[in-house]
């Protein structure tokens, strides 16, 4: 939509920062998402590619949610792979909510300028509550059938080995 693309122009720079952040921090991860924007122009076709979202879309990331003043209620994801971190960035006015990780018994405070990374499809998780103010939760993640769909390799676990070089 007409919407959808203003958008994709809004979160430019957003998008920069969360593409930085996954690549510092999952480096596999990151190059798999790049290597799936590579391709995918070439997966579709030509009424596809002429898309207005695809010619803007600048994220590693083949989702984004939105989620405003909700409740996230205990989940899996489901549409990733284990291995792989789904980017909760957090915005609004809200200072403090709790994102629980029950598997493990974890719970994280989380504001404004909040990011987060952790294996959503592994870990059950929600957000029950928040103090007040606007809770504005932006949720990266990658869709495992995208990248089987463009036989771009799944991302394995971030290692020591991959950051060895810079230190």
């Amino acid at each position: 939509s007409a919407e959808a693309a203003v958008w994709a122009d809004q979160i430019v720079a957003a998008t920069a920062y969360t593409n930085g952040i996954c690549a510092l921090t999952s480096p596999p991860q990151f190059f798999a998402g790049l290597n799936a924007m590579r391709k995918l122009p070439d997966a579709l076709d030509k009424q596809q590619r002429s898309h207005p979202i695809l010619k803007k879309w600048g994220s590693v990331f083949s989702g984004i949610s939105v989620l405003v003043n909700r409740i996230t209620p205990d989940h899996r994801d489901s549409g990733g792979w284990s291995k792989s971190l789904d980017l909760l960035a957090y915005y609004g006015t809200c200072e403090s909510a709790d994102l629980e990780l029950r598997d493990i018994g974890a719970s994280f405070r989380h504001g404004p300028g909040t990011v987060t990374l952790f294996p959503g499809k592994v870990y059950r998780h929600r957000v029950p509550a928040w103090d007040s103010g606007d809770r504005i939760c932006y949720i990266h993640w990658m869709r495992d059938s995208v990248h089987r769909r463009l036989g771009v390799e799944r991302s394995e676990w971030t290692r020591y080995s991959h950051f060895s070089h810079v230190l």
